[in-house]
């Protein structure tokens, strides 16, 4: 903060004025400047202060929290170039992605896209066996995901590496949440490293076809749609790799 300490007039000022103004410049960089000195712990000042301008440091440490705004209120922090966090790494994009971090969550988003990671509860992480849904959900892979869907465009159902596997084998039932119609069938996906082949079967249909199965291939992954009949569907998938 700013303290204003009026200049010594050398011509009519007493000797004890002199005195005075020393001691105020003593209180002012005691309690109110912020200093520096050689000790481990630095120089502590008590109260507020506010800077306008740019302020350096090699090494900032804050103790309770570090925020946006000014010393009266709280804003947005603007982060405006890359920052990577040492120890646990977590290295943040730039300026334009909003990142944020819980006890439970992960997620980076901006204006168009958003991603969100969330950690599996103690009893999913006891089953040793988890997959992480599309919606950012974890369940138990021995009771397959299940992926909701909204109008009767391509819905993306599952993605995997060419890396990781030869080909899959699903396992899919669907059902119409406005008609009374399910499906169920079975399905293989294969892949040649840059094509992805589809086959159905063991269909069986309750009340006309649900939707239709696709898969396509590029370098690196295989991804497999749905596109629904109904604009509200709940499909639950359960898979079974072919790993190499």
């Amino acid at each position: 903060m700013t303290h204003a300490i009026t200049l010594v007039n050398t011509n009519a000022d007493t000797f004890q004025v002199w005195v005075d103004k020393t001691n105020e410049i003593a209180n002012v960089i005691s309690d109110y400047v912020v200093t520096a000195n050689t000790d481990a712990n630095g120089s502590v000042t008590a109260g507020n202060s506010q800077f306008t301008g740019i302020f350096s440091a090699n090494t900032l440490t804050v103790v309770t929290e570090m925020r946006g705004g000014n010393v009266q209120t709280t804003d947005v922090l603007t982060i405006s170039s890359n920052v990577v966090l040492s120890g646990n790494k977590f290295t943040y994009g730039n300026s334009t992605i909003n990142a944020s971090a819980n006890s439970s969550s992960f997620t980076v988003a901006n204006s168009t896209v958003s991603y969100s990671y969330i950690k599996p509860t103690a009893i999913q992480k006891a089953a040793n066996n988890f997959w992480l849904n599309a919606n950012g959900s974890w369940v138990d892979k021995d009771l397959g995901f299940s992926v909701t869907t909204t109008g009767t465009t391509a819905q993306l159902l599952d993605t995997w590496l060419l890396a990781d596997n030869y080909g899959i084998e699903y396992t899919i039932s669907v059902n119409d949440n406005v008609a009374n119609n399910r499906s169920i069938f079975k399905a293989l996906v294969l892949q040649d490293e840059g094509n992805a082949y589809l086959n159905e079967y063991g269909v069986i249909d309750s009340n006309g076809v649900t939707g239709t199965l696709t898969a396509n291939a590029n370098t690196t992954a295989v991804s497999v749609y749905y596109t629904p009949v109904s604009t509200n569907t709940t499909i639950v998938i359960r898979k079974y790799p072919n790993r190499k």
